[in-house]
């Protein structure tokens, strides 16, 4: 038991977050695949899907956003590499951003998941990634493009890809008011077929003045293994150099599966501190199998590991579901061990049958609602959202959609007021469309005589932009403007979320 106190609650103290007797810390995950669902389809399934999580207490989802060769979001660096912008089917719409905004409002954290890491193709569904930039390829010991059930590999020992997988990662962190983001099974790994092209394998003669040995040689593996755990290492700083709060989440394979099978060393990856967020794919199709998996994957944390475990389940495997009796039991099982949460494989599960696996859970171990244990607060709307008004002439700004760019010479501003039901620090939020160029920075201000705190960064979704003292009384104008320089990009969007209150500045979200 000592691992699960040090685990958890000396980890929540040594961060710095508050544990409140009776509050349940717990990370209730779910993974939204690009394939076998229709979430993605419109900013109103988006809705739907999050309305149905939070309605069920689940308080992180993990949209895939690296598929297929595609991006779900406009990737800039996808579209400099092999000239396609996204997904094909989400042209003109950015359903990464819709996802933000409206998993945000319901108190859900979002951590992209880039399930197709360093794999550059499926048999089923071909890319053209390899044809485009065929020396990225990865390469078997007879010289053919590595594939190991049915995924064709990138070279993720090459260092152009290595840059390419990072970049796609990093933009994401930059551009969005993410709260991490994850790697998969895929990411860092490559199949231990793999590593025998030109490159990787005059590296190894040079270090070792042999020339590269059978796939399952243990040194080779080590050496490759390592060589994939600095990538990580390096990934994991530049994701975590952000902005603070942004988190590395891992969900690899067991080891030593694993390392084995695709040089995923996840126990140094732990040892090394370079994951926040551990999620293993321990999916078994029986209680006493995961339970067995799970343990033994939990046992690689060290006491005191300041990481949060939270093993992935398998729910639904093509026409297969769990049975409702089996997941409750996995779970329950996992608050018993000492586990800080599960992640559930995959969404599509949860709405099958009516719900029923998801009505099994709020029936059960999901009763109430829970805090995810890395965060000091949760994001929980406390008012309704308030409509703006011009600070300059109406006719300084053009109404686009529901956006208000602004078109005047000087400062332009938009006003917002902000009201409380009670007296307290409040993080102040606005939404910041898709589609439109943002300035560089946006500034928000409030009357000198009230505290505030500003953290304004240009990214998509729902943004914070102040913390501000509320009196639960007395209306406080919030103001947000742009200088003259950068006039013609968004001022601000017509709503803004005053989200729950905290102690101080100092405990808030990030």
């Amino acid at each position: 038991m000592a691992r699960v106190i040090l685990g958890l609650g000396a980890a929540l103290v040594a961060l710095g977050l508050p544990v409140r007797a009776g509050e349940a810390r717990e990370l209730r995950g779910v993974w939204i695949a690009a394939a076998n669902t229709d979430v993605f389809e419109s900013r109103a399934s988006i809705a739907d899907a999050m309305d149905f999580l939070a309605r069920h207490h689940v308080n992180v989802v993990f949209p895939d956003v690296w598929y297929r060769g595609v991006t779900l979001h406009p990737s800039a660096l996808l579209e400099r590499t092999f000239g396609v912008r996204q997904d094909p089917r989400f042209a003109g719409r950015d359903p990464l951003a819709e996802i933000l905004v409206e998993a945000h409002r319901r108190g859900i954290e979002v951590m992209p998941w880039f399930e197709y890491g360093f794999a550059a193709s499926n048999t089923a569904v071909p890319t053209t990634i390899l044809a485009k930039k065929p020396a990225w390829a990865a390469r078997d010991r007879d010289g053919g493009v590595a594939t190991k059930n049915a995924f064709s590999w990138m070279n993720a020992l090459d260092p152009a890809v290595q840059a390419f997988v990072a970049g796609l990662m990093l933009e994401v962190a930059r551009t969005y008011d993410v709260d991490g983001v994850q790697g998969d099974d895929r990411l860092p790994a490559l199949p231990s077929i793999a590593g025998y092209d030109t490159a990787t394998s005059e590296l190894w003669r040079k270090e070792r003045r042999l020339s590269p040995p059978a796939p399952e040689d243990p040194q080779w593996v080590s050496w490759r293994a390592g060589k994939l755990t600095e990538f990580l290492a390096r990934l994991a700083a530049d994701v975590r150099g952000v902005r603070e709060g942004v988190l590395f989440s891992s969900s690899p394979s067991p080891f030593p599966f694993g390392l084995d099978e695709y040089l995923q060393d996840s126990r140094t990856w732990i040892d090394r501190g370079l994951v926040d967020l551990f999620h293993p794919q321990c999916y078994r199709r029986d209680f006493v199998n995961y339970a067995k998996i799970a343990d033994e994957q939990f046992a690689l944390l060290p006491a005191g590991a300041r990481l949060i475990y939270a093993p992935g389940i398998l729910i639904q495997s093509g026409a297969w579901l769990i049975e409702p009796e089996e997941l409750v039991k996995m779970v329950v099982y996992g608050r018993e061990r000492g586990y800080g949460g599960e992640v559930l494989f995959h969404y599509a599960g949860l709405r099958a049958n009516d719900g029923r696996l998801a009505r099994a859970l709020l029936a059960g171990p999901y009763a109430d609602v829970a805090r995810v244990p890395h965060r000091s607060s949760i994001r929980r709307p406390v008012a309704p959202t308030i409509a703006p008004r011009p600070r300059t002439a109406p006719e300084a700004f053009a109404k686009e959609g529901s956006w208000l760019r602004a078109r005047s010479a000087g400062l332009a501003e938009i006003a917002y007021t902000l009201e409380a039901p009670t007296a307290g620090w409040y993080r102040v939020h606005v939404e910041f469309p898709s589609g439109v160029e943002l300035p560089s920075r946006i500034e928000s201000s409030v009357s000198t005589d009230v505290d505030a705190k500003a953290v304004v960064v240009p990214i998509r979704g729902l943004v914070e932009v102040l913390s501000v003292r509320l009196d639960g009384r007395k209306p406080v104008e919030m103001r947000l403007a742009t200088n003259s320089a950068e006039l013609g990009r968004l001022v601000a969007g017509d709503a803004v979320l005053i989200l729950d209150r905290v102690r101080s500045p100092d405990a808030l979200w990030r």
